[in-house]
């Protein structure tokens, strides 16, 4: 299961640094941060760049949350454990299955490339194709496509990668 750790936002991927290295080895579990690639304009040229996709946020995978909990008490810097009523609670299967099947296994989105036809996004390739329902906003400039997501209990904007090669 998938469990989510509040953190200072900009430090989460040292604070995954500092929880694998705290963290004993002999527990079975994962700490990650599932990124995405967009493009950035600087010096006159277009570069890939690579932001969490939940700002603020690290994700821990593991069967065994009440051992690790202890253990991350001597993380510093580390917020809260996302919980309901004081119980620490996993995301739900289906906010778990929307992030893996936005990212590779390395829980990283990559650039999805598109036209619009019309009012209409199509996607040809990328983890957003098949997916154009949950684009809220697109920003043609930035490269980028805002998707409006449940997550965390409530609805969330995630800025993924998204390059528009036409419009029709």
């Amino acid at each position: 299961m998938w469990y989510v750790i509040q953190v200072i936002t900009g430090e989460e991927k040292k604070t995954v640094d500092i929880c694998r290295f705290i963290i004993k080895q002999g527990i079975n579990h994962e700490f990650f941060v599932p990124e995405t690639d967009r493009m950035k304009k600087y010096r006159g040229q277009w570069h890939k760049i690579r932001k969490p996709m939940f700002p603020g946020y690290v994700f821990i995978s593991s069967d065994n949350i009440e051992e690790i909990y202890e253990e991350l008490k001597r993380v510093p810097k580390l917020t809260k454990i996302l919980q309901t009523d004081k119980t620490i609670t996993p995301i739900s299967e289906k906010e778990e299955r929307l992030i893996k099947n936005l990212t590779n296994e390395e829980h990283i989105a990559e650039m999805s490339v598109g036209y619009i036809e019309g009012d209409k996004l199509i996607v040809e390739t990328g983890p957003l194709e098949g997916k154009e329902a949950l684009v809220k906003k697109i920003d043609r400039h930035k490269r980028v496509a805002v998707l409006l997501v449940e997550m965390f209990g409530s609805s969330t904007e995630v800025t993924m990668g998204l390059e528009v090669l036409r419009k029709n």
